[in-house]
């Protein structure tokens, strides 16, 4: 008993402050219930096992605190402190969370760091990645039209759809974090994004982007992430997002103008082996009517920026023409 009191004062502190976070979080809930989303009974009536489950968790571990002590010749355990600590932060970041659908502007730095903190504590799947890669397509059809929380912060976000695109799809282990625009500001920072994707800096012509690509918008307070569903074509960029400016809609197929008010960057995968919708490129004609007087890069578009392959020297090719001094082949 001299134990268990003992181990609940060294907690009281952290008890008092997570009990002024979970009052100061009630308040800002109701307010955006109020202003925002219409105040709802049942979420009111949530608060009270919410609040009973935390504390009963906090008294729990204190107990365990002192079974472990008083049984062993441990000094002392602090898993009572810990558990305060990990719920005062998921509180912060449902202020956070509300704060923001309240129209506060949130340093981006302060969102940085707690998605960080809290995937890091809470969110162990997105650590793992890859454990159920799918092909693209099975990818859309899975989670088009679903709101998806990934990380378990701040409700659906756009970002989410990333962390789920990058673990289910593309089979990876996150190692970036960050809201949306900060995926291609600081791009040349992560040692992680540069391992893994290839960054491309938009001209905005047509075939430029391919399916599976990640594109930035990097304009406005958090900026705007999605995936590329497929080649650019008619100045017209085709996208799968979700929280389409703050709406909170789920993923959708949007069509924009390709241009910098919608893109700003894009990351394309280096292991595409997923991306079952890439087109195969076969030579049309193995043995053509030409052969190559010397190695050649292939483009796809006359103004030499669109890489699709290369032919090498005395390589039969089919010749259709001659554009520029370049000869126009069939590939």
């Amino acid at each position: 008993m001299e134990y268990l009191i003992m181990d609940f004062k060294k907690c009281l502190v952290a008890i008092t402050i997570f009990l002024v976070l979970f009052v100061i979080d009630f308040v800002f809930g109701l307010c955006k219930g109020i202003f925002v989303e219409g105040v709802s009974s049942s979420k009111l009536r949530m608060s009270v096992p919410k609040f009973v489950g935390y504390v009963g968790m906090i008294f729990m571990c204190i107990l365990l605190d002192t079974l472990i002590v008083t049984s062993t010749d441990i000094e002392y355990v602090p898993i009572g402190l810990i558990s305060c600590v990990c719920f005062c932060i998921i509180e912060i970041s449902s202020i956070v969370e509300n704060a923001r659908e309240l129209g506060i502007n949130i340093p981006p730095v302060i969102t940085s760091v707690i998605d960080y903190i809290k995937t890091k504590l809470f969110n162990d799947k997105e650590q793992k990645g890859g454990s159920s890669a799918l092909k693209f397509s099975e990818w859309v059809n899975k989670y088009i039209g679903k709101k998806t929380d990934y990380d378990g912060a701040y409700g659906v976000q756009c970002v989410d759809l990333i962390d789920c695109y990058i673990d289910t799809c593309l089979g990876l282990k996150k190692g970036f974090w960050g809201n949306a625009k900060y995926w291609w500001i600081n791009r040349n920072k992560s040692a992680w994004l540069k391992n893994n994707f290839d960054f491309i800096t938009p001209n905005y012509k047509n075939g430029e982007l391919k399916a599976g690509d990640i594109g930035i918008r990097t304009s406005g307070t958090y900026g705007h992430i999605f995936i590329v569903k497929e080649s650019t074509a008619n100045g017209k960029i085709k996208y799968y997002d979700q929280n389409y400016n703050g709406t909170g809609a789920g993923m959708t197929l949007r069509e924009k103008p390709y241009t910098s008010d919608y893109v700003n960057g894009i990351l394309r995968p280096k292991n595409r082996n997923n991306i079952d919708t890439d087109k195969k490129v076969t030579k049309v004609a193995k043995y053509g009517n030409a052969a190559m007087v010397s190695a050649q890069t292939v483009y796809a578009d006359s103004d030499l920026t669109l890489k699709v392959g290369s032919v090498s020297k005395n390589e039969r090719v089919l010749q259709l023409g001659t554009g520029e001094g370049n000869p126009i082949i069939s590939y």
